[in-house]
């Protein structure tokens, strides 16, 4: 289906991977990693440290 230039600014996001097509939006809240390969904080004493 041919859609016309000038429509498109007017539909709806469909193909944005994180917007469903009510407009709400979608998060993966699975965690993408061990919280065991996370970097230490930038504590006082770590900034003393280096």
């Amino acid at each position: 289906m041919e859609i016309p230039k000038e429509y498109v600014q007017h539909i709806s996001p469909l193909g944005w991977e994180h917007i469903a097509l009510t407009g709400n939006y979608i998060w993966d809240v699975q965690p993408k990693t061990s919280i065991h390969y996370l970097r230490p904080l930038r504590t006082k004493y770590a900034r003393n440290r280096y």
